[in-house]
């Protein structure tokens, strides 16, 4: 989800464990509705992503140990929006893992007022110890997750966990059924490229993706998806050489998810094109009515 608090906070709350694979499990926290990771080895578990609130944070990991058996012994991290990130009080013993670039955005003052209804300060949050650039194998004994930065889609610092021996991966929010959910931070220049990045893991039959948010998902689905968010780039560079401002977008424009999810990812790329000199301009007619001979 975009990095943006609903107005009446309900108290969180997280469904049951269900089995994905071997030892690996989702659970669905509210009130955003995330995916919550779990997998097991023999040294102990993962859980991906921690919820919104402390105690949310402390339910993920207690029930995740009576699920799995094991000890959780460490976290990853998809990316650094609230209902992701608001749980890490609860892991701060444990080593963090995420994307190099996702420490500077808990300082992000959009974060601070996200996590405000749920009387979470950014600044008490544990940081990530153990943050990577591309790749990085966490082993769990007789198992490895590898978590990969597949590049800037829904942020500029996405992770997803690949559970190969299952055939499953953790994909954040990159991907989400309902269509994605451009928020300011979002790329829609460069999240087609990184789509390819988890397409190309899921070649081989029998793979399927859990977005952050919403049931599993098919290669299929994803490249489907690629190709729309692809499309909205090309729709405002249609839209500005019509001389179509970002006022006027929403009604002139084609567009191939709900206007409030992608609003401002078109800003975004308004301003992206507006950046290299192409910008909506008035339209002159060919021939004005004050210079006509009768």
């Amino acid at each position: 989800m975009s990095n943006r608090a609903p107005a009446a906070v309900p108290v969180p709350s997280l469904g049951p464990w269900e089995q994905v694979g071997d030892r690996t499990w989702r659970a669905v926290a509210q009130p955003e509705a995330v995916t919550i990771g779990l997998v097991a080895g023999s040294e102990g578990a993962l859980v991906i992503d921690t919820g919104s609130s402390p105690a949310q944070g402390e339910q993920i990991r207690r029930s995740a140990e009576e699920v799995a058996g094991v000890p959780v012994v460490t976290v990853a991290l998809t990316h650094a929006h609230y209902d992701h990130v608001g749980g890490l009080g609860a892991f701060a013993d444990l080593p963090i893992h995420a994307h190099l670039d996702l420490a500077r955005h808990l300082a992000d003052p959009a974060l601070a007022a996200d996590l405000a209804p749920y009387g979470v300060d950014p600044a008490d949050l544990p940081r990530p110890d153990r943050t990577f650039g591309v790749v990085r194998a966490v082993s769990l004994g007789d198992r490895v997750v590898e978590l990969i930065s597949v590049g800037a889609a829904h942020t500029d610092h996405d992770v997803i966990a690949v559970v190969a021996d299952v055939k499953c991966i953790f994909a954040g929010d990159v991907v989400e059924p309902a269509g994605p959910e451009f928020g300011p931070d979002a790329d829609p220049e460069r999240w087609p490229a990184s789509l390819d990045n988890l397409i190309g893991l899921m070649l081989r039959p029998g793979w399927t993706a859990l977005p952050g948010h919403g049931e599993a998902m098919t290669m299929s689905e994803i490249t489907l998806q690629r190709g729309w968010i692809a499309s909205i780039l090309g729709e405002v560079t249609n839209l500005v050489s019509d001389g179509v401002r970002y006022e006027d977008a929403e009604q002139r424009g084609d567009w191939p998810f709900p206007w409030e999810r992608i609003a401002p990812g078109v800003r975004t790329a308004y301003d992206r094109l507006a950046e290299r000199g192409f910008a909506p301009r008035d339209q002159l007619p060919i021939i004005r009515k004050d210079l006509r001979q009768d």
